[in-house]
């Protein structure tokens, strides 16, 4: 068990499923923390709780204490000194004698790497290159700048017996991409001039003696550090015989798309396997969360936010590396929920696997990882999966299921249909939560809602307080507000469990749109829930097969049943998007005898209608039934 990990209790979680074979000792997901900005002494109880920190190898002078704190709270953690391979800091970062020490190398050796202008290549307030090539200038030793590099990192900082190992940055394959002074927005635009003689290097040979030299760099570093170290560079790692791992940066964005970033030659999975494993296989999935709203210590957990957390820490379950999520900033002090889960070790490879939906008869190709204690699911794809455990999978993201004894308290939000549709009058609805607790002793569950349009948060129901014996389960009714609406709009009722330290351990939601064509005298509907759902709950509408694809010439059909409908009675059938617009009028008349209809796939205009995810609401008197539709290319 890792070190401030608790043991996870019940969940079905969105997530995905990692691939290879994994350190004896360590469970699953393992996450890092790059705090390359100067970490400060009380940042330590959240640092401790990563599996790796990566943080500026100037802490053994500024402050070790920070490195020997994080040891006494966390025995197992990995700590990497961060330090640039081919980088500097501009003059106003040099703040310690370890930085002092390395610019006044490249300063009196003259170590910068320039253009065909006679210009230092970089940016004079972020980072300057330095000449990592066979052309680099020889100091009074006949040591070029990787050669002598190699000795300082191994005696001025892993010497001191402080860190695990060096996390170098700079470390990139080659540096044709800073010509034409593309990288630094450079006008006029000028080529990189490594020899130095006025003119542009060629793309080849520059591409060349870098390789050269950055390869004889770090296979130096390997022999003066020895096995026992932890090694990782950036950029697209070619050096396997000397590296522990490489950094996905910007995953999944900055090296293609998804497949990509996981399958191409650097790709995560590929590399996941080549490495070295002494003392561990370090390789890692370094993700930038860009909204606006962020923290040091929380982000800005939006819908968006937390599909992409689900993501791309399902896509670093594929492999054997580690999860790291930040702003970009340097300096994040998050934890995750899911960053808790126990999964254990890998039991299988990633593998991409079928699942079927809901109908069952349709098969989609999904991403999927074993694990000791469960499995993850990832799903890349354009396409909507619903699972046997009753949850969407949306194209860009990932589900974490627990199994066993252990699984953490469940949650299940019925009582108001899911979807429901409400009188735009209505102000309050009813909702019944179910909890249920597998686990060893009672426990207490704390449940409450929260309201949201969009990505805003209406407002939070009162919290809730219920004992759960092992295998009981519990119904609890719950009221949920919302203002009126002065138009179609969705919402999303979010029921939220907690055990005794109110740290949320499942939830489940509810889709509830609003409209405004219903008449306001409906109120009374609501306010008698049970009652309503007893007289309705054999009326059902039937809409198959799902998910339907425009590619497969499939045809989408729907079926109406049930008892308490009259021939002579109005019936009214939309599909709407989720966002409450209509997108079609599917039937308006009688009912009949019932219904049996097919439904077209294109809009109110004739168009296609786009693919995704519809609701198809059926009104007649005061029934009214809701599905989901799910549409595929």
């Amino acid at each position: 068990m890792k070190t401030g990990r608790t043991q996870a209790v019940a969940i079905f979680i969105v997530a995905l499923l990692a691939a290879g074979a994994a350190a004896a000792d360590r469970t699953y997901p393992r996450v890092a923390n790059f705090y390359t900005t100067d970490p400060r002494l009380e940042d330590c109880p959240r640092l401790s709780r990563y599996d790796m920190v990566v943080m500026p190898g100037a802490m053994q002078d500024i402050c070790p204490e920070i490195i020997t704190e994080l040891r006494r709270l966390n025995p197992d953690i990995v700590i990497l000194a961060y330090f640039p391979a081919s980088l500097m800091w501009p003059e106003s970062d040099i703040d310690s004698p370890l930085r002092q020490g390395f610019w006044d190398k490249v300063v009196t050796n003259d170590w910068w790497l320039y253009d065909d202008k006679g210009n230092r290549v970089g940016d004079p307030d972020y980072l300057w290159v330095l000449n990592m090539t066979v052309n680099c200038p020889e100091d009074p030793l006949g040591r070029t700048l990787g050669e002598w590099l190699a000795s300082y990192i191994a005696d001025e900082i892993y010497a001191t017996g402080l860190w695990d190992g060096i996390f170098l940055d700079g470390c990139f394959e080659n540096p044709t991409w800073l010509n034409n002074g593309d990288a630094f927005f450079q006008d006029p635009p000028a080529m990189v001039d490594s020899d130095r003689n006025g003119v542009g290097d060629d793309a080849e040979d520059l591409a060349s003696w870098w390789h050269s030299s950055l390869t004889g760099f770090v296979s130096s570093l390997r022999s003066r550090l020895g096995p026992g170290a932890v090694i990782v560079g950036n950029g697209k790692q070619y050096m396997h015989d000397a590296l522990n791992g490489g950094v996905r940066e910007n995953f999944p964005n900055m090296h293609g798309d998804w497949d990509a970033n996981m399958f191409s030659e650097y790709g995560y999975l590929t590399n996941c396997g080549t490495f070295l494993d002494t003392p561990l296989t370090a390789s890692m999935i370094l993700c930038y969360s860009k909204l606006d709203g962020h923290t040091v210590f929380e982000p800005y957990r939006c819908a968006t936010y937390l599909r992409f957390l689900r993501f791309t820490l399902t896509s670093a379950l594929l492999g054997d590396g580690y999860y790291v999520l930040e702003s970009g900033t340097g300096r994040c002090l998050w934890w995750e929920d899911l960053y808790d889960i126990d999964l254990g070790l890998p039991t299988s490879a990633a593998r991409l696997d079928s699942i079927y939906s809901a109908s069952g008869d349709r098969m989609c190709p999904i991403w999927r990882r074993d694990f000791e204690k469960g499995y993850v699911l990832c799903n890349p794809f354009n396409q909507y999966i619903f699972t046997t455990q009753g949850k969407w999978i949306s194209a860009e993201d990932g589900m974490i299921v627990i199994t066993g004894s252990d699984a953490p308290l469940t949650v299940t939000a019925t009582g108001a249909g899911v979807p429901a549709v409400v009188d735009k009058d209505v102000r309050r609805i009813r909702v019944e939560t179910v909890v249920t607790n597998p686990s060893e002793h009672a426990a207490p569950a704390f449940v409450w809602s929260e309201t949201r349009l969009g990505d805003t948060v209406l407002n939070k129901g009162p919290v809730i307080e219920t004992l759960i014996g092992k295998g009981a389960t519990d119904t609890l009714s719950i009221t949920v507000g919302f203002p009126p609406s002065l138009g179609l709009e969705t919402y999303l009722i979010e029921i939220n469990v907690a055990g005794p330290d109110m740290e949320v351990l499942r939830s489940d939601t509810l889709l509830i749109r609003r409209v405004v064509e219903f008449p306001s005298d409906r109120e009374e509907l609501y306010d008698n829930h049970d009652r309503d759902m007893a007289a309705t709950e054999e009326d059902d509408l039937l809409i198959y097969p799902q998910p339907v694809a425009f590619s497969s010439g499939e045809t989408l059909r729907m079926e109406v049943r049930g008892n308490r409908t009259s021939a002579d009675e109005n019936c009214s059938i939309g599909m709407y998007d989720v966002r409450g617009r209509l997108v079609r009028s599917i039937y308006e008349g009688v009912y009949g005898e019932g219904l049996n209809l097919e439904i077209g796939l294109t809009g109110k205009g004739g168009e296609k209608i786009a693919p995704g995810l519809y609701i198809v609401v059926l009104e007649m008197g005061d029934l009214v039934l809701n599905r989901k539709v799910v549409l595929l290319k």
